[in-house]
């Protein structure tokens, strides 16, 4: 089942996007106003939804919360499966069809949404520091991590079930690459950081330009030498989904792990997970409205998501002054 899962969670990206691409989307009139490309017009099987921001380095636009201004911000690439597989998934869910029928289908469907929904969800303990005096001219390194899958959840999806999820997934990775929606976890850790040098007297290093292919402490330590201290931000789930029985009301999630790290033995000094909405119930945003302007209603509010995550991280965990 394990196996299976992972095949699942690597084959879902490519195969869905494929069926999805003839025209059993689901999807609803502001979806339909944002297409993605289709190998019926000509536009490529091939590329994924971030292999071509997997080529070049990115500057994403991000809106700071209670702001209409952008700021440009570097991210790393998104996850990149291997090139032209959705054409050799077809066969090969064609085969499985073949050779075992429908309820084989049903079982990979199932597998897949459930691997590729679940991958991300590994919330950590929260540890607070033992004391902020050792801190001071400590040299600290921001790890930085693959952008990790956008689901963007909406009703006619969502009648889809499993498929649907999987969908979901498809949709918001796209919306993120021709949007420019950068990862919170960027701001999260330029805001941990710089108030750690104002306040704690550390030294921030240059970022390394490496991206962890492993949040697993022993690994970060090896890719990212020479550091006292790393601090390492990681999102693992960010979406935005309607509120049950107000199909037209949306609300944005945001989570991801803050840690801070022993640079020399990966030993956890800090952690904190970071579990946000940052929406206003009593006023939910429309679909249309986040995306409204290139998704600028979304950027203000995975914005808002990641300050909100910067002050429980500095108040709970770090125990730093109020820091403005």
């Amino acid at each position: 089942m394990l196996k299976e899962a992972r095949q699942g969670a690597l084959l879902a990206q490519w195969f869905v996007p494929q069926v999805f691409r003839h025209g059993v989307s689901g999807e609803s009139p502001i979806e339909r106003r944002h297409p993605t490309p289709s190998p019926l017009r000509g536009e490529g099987w091939g590329e994924g939804p971030s292999e071509a921001l997997s080529r070049h380095p990115r500057k994403l636009a991000f809106y700071p919360a209670g702001t209409g201004q952008p700021e440009t911000l570097a991210g790393p690439p998104l996850q990149n499966p291997s090139r032209h597989l959705g054409g050799a998934l077809l066969a090969f869910m064609a085969g499985i069809q073949s050779r075992k029928g429908a309820g084989a289908m049903k079982k990979f469907f199932a597998v897949a949404a459930i691997a590729t929904i679940l991958a991300g969800c590994a919330p950590v303990s929260t540890k607070s520091i033992n004391s902020t005096a050792g801190l001071q001219g400590k040299r600290l390194l921001v790890t930085s991590h693959p952008v990790p899958d956008f689901s963007a959840g909406t009703a006619g999806k969502a009648m889809f079930a499993m498929v649907g999820a999987i969908a979901m997934i498809h949709a918001g990775n796209e919306m993120v690459r021709q949007d420019q929606i950068a990862d919170p976890a960027i701001r999260v850790g330029q805001r941990l950081s710089s108030d750690l040098v104002r306040t704690q007297g550390v030294i921030l290093l240059p970022s390394s330009g490496s991206v962890a292919t492993s949040d697993d402490p022993a690994r970060l330590i090896k890719t990212y030498p020479g550091a006292d201290l790393l601090l390492d931000v990681k999102s693992y789930a960010w979406s935005y989904v309607y509120y049950p029985g107000k199909w037209g009301s949306y609300r944005v999630n945001y989570d991801a792990n803050v840690r801070l790290l022993d640079g020399k033995t990966g030993e956890v000094i800090a952690q904190q997970t970071c579990k946000i909405d940052p929406t206003d119930p009593s006023h939910p945003p429309s679909l249309e409205a986040l995306r409204a302007n290139q998704s600028t209603l979304l950027k203000q509010l995975l914005g808002k998501a990641a300050d909100m995550c910067v002050g429980t991280v500095e108040q709970q965990v770090l125990r730093l002054a109020s820091v403005n």
